[in-house]
């Protein structure tokens, strides 16, 4: 809906205004209307600002990953990394929130996705060549799944580096998890045929996923970093916590709790079963040399350890 003179002078003007209000609309679901507002108006711009910047960094190789450490809650040792993705700007870098929502408005994940896993295969196979063996975890949208040729993307890069399987691994949503209705299911089969692990990333934050969980083929869950941080101070975040961990134990699933940023959190997990820990706490998201130097220094000192209990 669109109204003269508020929204516009002429004709051109009303119907773009209209069309910003539809696509609201949409947005919202379904048997919904609205009407242009200028916060229509202002996430319409920031949508195509963000597509421009998307467009403008695959073009112009202004995307990197950079790496948080997973570490083992009973050893202390880095187990894996889980991949983030950044995009260069002249004032820093900045996170990817607007750039993956205007792929997978454009239709631009699939390419999006395929740069990340690409990317993270690479510094996989720079980072074994020194010596360093970290699973790299990389995140996945829902609309890749829908994609026929992202399983034939992956075993692409499989007969290329047959070793990927042990050092890849692919994090769903629990959004993602509800296309198993439609068929996702399959698809999650076909990638666990290729070798490849796949976590549930937020765990607790989705829709219906533990009517899907006991039938996909799924080897970990990530505790949602907004359960973590309440947990010390609220009884019902730590009794959600508690029932992801049982749920895991039931499933036999590996757990991983991100956003930990206190030994508080870190000792509760680890007293409760939790297997695996990322987090400010440990380290922020770094580029990959930071990421290896991290790894490198955890398993000196646990040799040191080691060393003077021998």
């Amino acid at each position: 809906m669109a109204r003269h003179p508020e929204h516009g002078r002429d004709p051109e003007a009303l119907l773009a205004a209209a069309d910003a209000a539809m696509y609201a609309s949409k947005a919202a679901g379904r048997n919904t209307w609205r009407a242009f507002s200028p916060a229509i108006g202002q996430a319409i711009a920031d949508r195509a600002g963000a597509l421009h910047e998307l467009r403008d960094a695959l073009e112009h190789d202004r995307l990197e990953l950079h790496y948080q450490p997973k570490v083992d809650l009973r050893s202390g040792a880095c187990v894996g990394v889980e991949a983030l993705l950044r995009r260069r700007t002249p004032d820093g870098v900045e996170g990817p929130a607007r750039l993956i929502a205007a792929a997978e408005e454009s239709g631009l994940i699939g390419r999006l996705g395929e740069w990340v896993v690409r990317t993270a295969a690479a510094q996989s196979r720079a980072w074994r060549r020194e010596g360093i063996a970290l699973p790299i975890a990389v995140n996945v949208s829902g609309l890749q799944l829908r994609d026929g040729a992202f399983v034939a993307f992956l075993a692409d890069q499989i007969r290329f580096d047959p070793q990927l399987p042990r050092f890849l691994q692919l994090e769903l949503t629990e959004t993602s998890l509800a296309l198993a209705s439609d068929g996702a299911s399959e698809v999650f089969t076909e990638i666990r045929r290729l070798g490849l692990k796949l976590h549930i990333d937020d765990f607790g934050t989705g829709y219906s996923s533990l009517a899907y969980l006991p039938m996909l083929p799924m080897d970990a869950l990530k505790i949602d970093r907004g359960f973590v941080a309440g947990m010390t101070r609220s009884q019902d975040s730590r009794e959600i916590v508690l029932a992801i961990l049982a749920v895991a134990r039931a499933l036999k699933l590996a757990v991983i709790a991100e956003g930990v940023e206190t030994r508080e959190q870190a000792e509760f997990l680890a007293s409760h079963g939790c297997d695996q820990a990322q987090g400010y706490l440990y380290a922020c998201p770094a580029p990959a040399a930071a990421a290896a130097a991290f790894a490198a220094q955890d398993h000196r000192q646990r040799a040191v350890d080691h060393q003077a209990t021998a």
